[in-house]
């Protein structure tokens, strides 16, 4: 993932003012800074290829250990061992991280496209192509401000056409500076109701 996150890092630096709030509010906010040392966020996985229901985490779970430096992710699958990722350095909340990662090596699976071109082309798109809504949204039963950040990765992209239905690729982001870790949801989806080609979302369920 280090890979991904300079790039990332790189598009924040050269965010135009246009775009610079989506932009801070997505990596350059403290969203894990409230967290307490030890205190764990729990969050639900689900993905779908193709109308089929397709392999899921039955659990990632994020904790911060400030002691270390570091923020934690442990990702949980029914009957495999646990798989421990460390953040270190950083006052964001990685799942976004974990997300676009996942992403990029899912699409370039599927599709036999390049990992570089695939980071590159989401890069491109967080830094020009971004939009950003204010309104609210559901937390343990109770609307809460939120901001709902979404761009579309492909969006125009000269070699689209190779990338079947992920060409029509639309990130959504959905954060409240009242939830725990201030992500409240990450969904990719391809166009199509009821059943989208493609359906990833890791969604916030608890802290404790």
């Amino acid at each position: 993932m280090g890979v991904f996150t300079r790039l990332v890092a790189a598009a924040v630096l050269v965010a135009t003012p246009a775009a610079a709030d989506p932009m801070e509010r997505l990596f350059s906010t403290p969203h894990v800074a409230a967290l307490a040392e030890g205190e764990v966020l729990s969050y639900s996985h689900s993905r779908a290829h193709a109308g089929e229901a397709g392999a899921a985490y039955s659990a990632i779970l994020l904790r911060r250990e400030p002691a270390q430096g570091r923020v934690v992710i442990t990702l949980k699958e029914d009957g495999r061992p646990d798989q421990t990722v460390p953040f270190r350095g950083m006052s964001g909340n990685p799942i976004l991280m974990l997300f676009l990662e996942q992403l990029v090596n899912e699409i370039s699976e599927a599709t036999g496209g390049s990992p570089f071109y695939l980071r590159n082309r989401f890069k491109d798109a967080m830094r020009d192509r971004m939009s950003e809504v204010a309104g609210t949204t559901d937390l343990g039963g109770s609307d809460v401000p939120s901001h709902v950040i979404t761009f579309q990765p492909f969006a125009g992209d000269a070699n689209a056409g190779r990338l079947g239905h992920f060409s029509d690729l639309e990130i959504r982001v959905v954060l409240a500076e009242d939830a725990p870790g201030m992500f409240v949801s990450l969904t990719a989806a391809t166009p199509g109701e009821p059943d989208p080609a493609f359906f990833e979302e890791i969604r916030l369920d608890a802290a404790h």
